[in-house]
C-alpha cells in the first residue's frame, strides 16, 4: 500500500471509539466475531513512552522514523516465491481459514486472480505493494482490500518486522505486532490470574534450583531493559525481585495482561534452546553498549570487527550469531559484553 493511502485512511479511523471495537462480550475460549478493524502497534519497551526512562536502541522507534516493507520472496527454483499469507494450509484455526475463503473472494474481485498466485512477479513486486510504517500505531479497516491483502500478508508471515499475533511476541521480539480485537488471547481476569499464578511458582522454583542466579539472571536479560545495569555482581534477590514485578506488569502497563505468558514462554525458551536465550541477552546488551552499533546502510555491525550483519532486524543478528559459522563474532561481542557484566 502506498504510504499517502495508509495516512489518509489513518486520519479517517482516528474517531473510532473503543466501544465501537469491543463491542461484542465473549465467553472464555470462543472468538469474538470478526472485528473490521485491527491495529499493527509498536512492540514498545517500558521506557519508550516514560519521559523518565530511555527508549531501547535497536527495539524502540526513533524521531520521524519510516519503515519502507517489501513483501518477503522466498527462492523456488529460480522464481521469487512471495510470502502472501493466502495459502489456507498456514491456519490451523476453523475461523481462520473461514475468513481467508470469505477474504480471497474479495480479494480477487479487488486484484484479480493474479493475487493468489505467489510467483505472480509484476503483481507482488509494484512498489503500490510497499507497507510504510510511520507511526506508532497503524489501523488497517479489514473492508477495505487494499488493508485486508496487508493482514493476509502480516498473518502468512510477509513482514518479519511485524509479529503475526501478540502471543508470538516473546518469541521474536519484533518491531511492531498485528493486534486483532476479535480474538479473545485468554485475557480475561481469571485466565490472567491463572497465568500469573503458574508464573510466579515457576519463578519460586527456579529460585531454588541449583542455577538460579544463571537462569534468573539470562531471563531478566531477555525480558527487561538493558538500562537496569544488572552484572553478574547483581545479588539473586535483586534478580528475582525484578523478574517479580514482571510477572506483576509492572515494567510495562500497556503489556501488563501479556506478562505472565511471556515470561513463561521465555523460561521455556531458556529450557528448550539456552543457547538462544543466552545470545539474545547478548544481543540486548551489546546493542545497549555500543558493542553492536549500525553503519550507513543502518546495518548492525561489531564495532570490534567491523563485521556487517547485513540486517537492521535484532532478530536476525540472533540467528546470524546462534549459527556455527558465526562462531567467532559471538565469542568477539560476547567477550565484549561480559567485560561489561564482569565490571562492577
Amino acid at each position: 500500500m502506498a504510504k499517502a493511502e495508509i495516512k489518509q485512511d489513518y486520519k479517517s479511523l482516528l474517531e473510532i471509539r473503543e466501544d465501537e471495537v469491543y463491542n461484542e462480550p465473549v465467553k472464555e475460549g470462543e472468538a469474538r466475531k470478526k472485528s473490521k478493524y485491527v491495529f499493527i502497534k509498536h512492540n514498545a519497551t517500558e521506557g519508550y513512552a516514560d519521559p523518565n526512562k530511555s527508549g531501547e536502541y535497536g527495539k524502540d522507534l526513533f524521531p520521524n522514523f519510516m519503515f519502507d516493507l517489501a513483501l518477503v520472496a522466498l527462492d523456488r527454483s529460480g522464481k521469487n516465491f512471495y510470502v502472501t499469507g493466502l495459502n489456507e494450509k498456514d491456519y490451523k484455526e476453523a475461523y481462520e481459514k473461514e475468513f481467508l475463503n470469505e477474504s480471497i473472494k474479495i480479494l480477487v474481485d479487488a486484484f484479480g486472480t493474479e493475487v493468489t498466485d505467489p510467483f505472480a512477479e509484476r503483481f507482488w513486486s509494484d512498489p503500490s505493494r510497499r507497507l510504510v510504517l510511520d507511526r506508532d500505531e497503524t489501523i488497517l479497516d479489514l473492508d477495505n482490500p487494499d488493508h485486508l491483502l496487508i493482514y493476509w500478508n502480516i498473518k502468512g508471515g510477509g513482514y518479519p518486522t511485524i509479529c503475526p499475533t501478540v502471543e508470538d511476541l516473546s518469541k521474536t521480539n519484533a518491531r511492531f505486532y498485528l493486534e486483532e480485537p476479535h480474538i479473545n488471547y485468554n485475557n480475561d481476569a481469571e485466565s490472567i490470574e491463572k497465568l500469573k499464578d503458574k508464573a510466579i511458582r515457576i519463578l519460586s522454583e527456579i529460585d531454588e534450583s541449583g542455577h538460579s542466579r544463571r537462569i534468573m539472571f539470562i531471563l531478566h536479560k531477555n525480558l527487561i531493559t538493558a538500562q537496569e545495569g544488572t552484572t553478574e555482581a547483581t545479588p539473586k534477590s535483586v534478580l528475582y525481585k525484578a523478574l517479580r514485578k514482571y510477572i506483576n506488569g509492572e515494567y510495562n502497563e500497556s503489556q501488563k495482561k501479556r506478562a505472565p505468558k511471556t515470561f513463561l514462554d521465555t523460561y521455556e525458551l531458556y529450557k528448550t534452546n539456552e543457547k538462544k536465550a543466552e545470545v539474545i541477552a547478548i544481543v540486548k546488551d551489546a546493542i545497549w553498549y555500543a558493542i553492536l552499533t549500525t553503519d550507513k546502510d543502518h546495518y548492525f555491525k561489531n564495532s570490534e570487527t567491523g563485521y556487517s550483519f547485513k540486517t537492521t532486524d535484532q532478530n536476525k543478528v540472533v540467528d546470524e550469531l546462534c549459527k556455527v559459522s558465526n562462531q567467532e563474532e559471538l565469542i568477539s561481542i560476547m567477550h565484549q559484553v561480559q567485560i561489561k557484566w564482569n565490571k562492577y
